[in-house]
């Protein structure tokens, strides 16, 4: 029985060396140096949900109404990636040195004549 109690604690301590190791290559005072916002956002929800936020109303309330705007982002990816209507090409830009001649266009397509159209 003893020699099964030293065999246990010599596989404790080498099991604790490879955790002591893991932990120092994971360098978590540099990486909450590199993204300290998203460590506090951590540390905040999971207060959040050791103090009970879990079950209650507003955890409900922003899982309920989440889900619903995620569905209606799924559903409006779904329908625009699925279609398959070309789209008409933009207008041509006007810029103000050739809006008389398109006002005089736009008479034409109406079937009245202007004077820069008129053939000498």
């Amino acid at each position: 029985m003893v020699d099964e109690a030293k065999a246990l604690s010599g596989s404790i301590s080498r099991r604790a060396s490879e955790v002591r190791a893991y932990v120092a290559d994971l360098d978590v005072p540099g990486r909450i140096r590199e993204n300290p916002l998203a460590f506090a956002g951590a540390a905040i929800a999971l207060g959040y949900f050791l103090g009970g936020g879990l079950f209650s109303r507003p955890t409900g309330w922003l899982l309920k109404n989440g889900f619903r705007i995620a569905m209606l982002f799924v559903g409006a990816q779904a329908v625009t990636s699925g279609a398959s209507i070309e789209s008409a090409p933009p207008p041509p830009k006007t810029n103000r040195a050739t809006s008389s001649r398109s006002r005089g266009r736009s008479e034409n397509a109406r079937g009245r004549r202007s004077p820069a159209s008129e053939e000498p």
